[in-house]
C-alpha cells in the first residue's frame, strides 16, 4: 500500500482547549474539537470557527485525536 493511499483515511482534526467568556466560568475548562474539515465547505467551517470565537476563548489548540488527559474536560459539540 504506498502512503498517498493511507493519507485518504485519516481525519485532518484539530483539537481546542477553551473557557467560558463569562467571568464567572473562566476557570472551567472545555474541549472542542472539529473533525474531517477537508471535507466540509468553507461557509460550514466559517461558521464553527465563529461560532467558537463567539462563545469562548481558546486557550490551547492540537492537531489529530484528543490527547486522552484531556478527555476529562467536558465535550462541546456543534
Amino acid at each position: 500500500m504506498s502512503a498517498a493511499s493511507t493519507n485518504t483515511f485519516e481525519l485532518t482534526c484539530f483539537w481546542f482547549i477553551v473557557v467560558d467568556r463569562e467571568q464567572k466560568a473562566r476557570r472551567r475548562y472545555r474541549v472542542a474539537q472539529l473533525v474531517d474539515y477537508k471535507n466540509k465547505t468553507y461557509a460550514e467551517v466559517s461558521r464553527w470557527f465563529e461560532t467558537l470565537f463567539q462563545e469562548y476563548s481558546v486557550v490551547k489548540v492540537g492537531k489529530g485525536t484528543i490527547p486522552s488527559k484531556l478527555k476529562k474536560y467536558p465535550y462541546i459539540k456543534y
